[in-house]
């Protein structure tokens, strides 16, 4: 069996991947906030470029669900690497999430596609990234 590469911005994250769990065995709502406001990362699947002045670039990478697209996030590598091959970016969730509330052609977030997964629309994400809400999804 291959082993899987540790990113150590990724450390932690089970806790994402119980709370997604918890949800599905449980139906009742869990916060992610926790990890997330503590410089929580999440692993984005980019397509990487270069730009006319040769640095480097970067666009996320989108699934359509329900007709909408939505950005996409892992949890880990090995998470990530049970779909299709892409690069990818381990970054602060809170940021990403920030900016993903301007964008008006992103519908949500979908945490870990390919496996037990969660997808995060934008009151959800709003709420998560505002700590006196009572309500996670």
């Amino acid at each position: 069996m291959a082993e899987h590469f540790v990113d150590p911005t990724l450390i932690g994250n089970e806790r994402i991947e119980e709370a997604i769990h918890l949800f599905y065995q449980e139906q009742t709502e869990h916060r992610f906030m926790e990890r997330i406001s503590q410089d929580g990362h999440l692993l984005f699947p980019v397509e990487m470029g270069q730009d006319e002045e040769g640095c480097q670039t970067y666009q996320f990478k989108t699934l359509e669900l329900d007709g909408q697209p939505v950005l996409v996030a892992f949890t880990s590598v090995a998470e990530k690497d049970k779909g299709p091959e892409v690069g990818g970016l381990s970054t602060f969730a809170d940021s990403v999430l920030e900016t993903l509330l301007q964008m008006e052609d992103i519908a949500g977030l979908l945490i870990n596609p390919w496996g037990e997964s969660i997808c995060l629309g934008k009151e959800d994400i709003a709420l998560i990234l505002n700590p006196g809400s009572e309500r996670f999804v």
